[in-house]
């Protein structure tokens, strides 16, 4: 989906050079998650069961928000 790409593609993009290997392996297994679920959760119409998952939809959706 255009918009996921929008919005994970630019948070790798800005953040991925500072991700160490767990959480590079950590967005990589987030990325393997359907596109309609983590469109679900992109825009917030539901939250991952996952802790980890949570907490990296957090960063994500924080830095889309203030635009870094």
């Amino acid at each position: 989906m255009k918009e996921l790409d929008q919005v994970l593609v630019a948070w790798l993009d800005r953040h991925g050079d500072s991700l160490d290997e767990g959480e590079l392996e950590l967005f990589g297994r987030f990325l393997e998650t359907n596109d309609m679920e983590l469109y679900a959760w992109v825009t917030g119409r539901s939250r991952p069961d996952d802790a980890a998952f949570a907490g990296l939809l957090d960063a994500v959706l924080a830095a889309h928000a203030a635009g870094v």
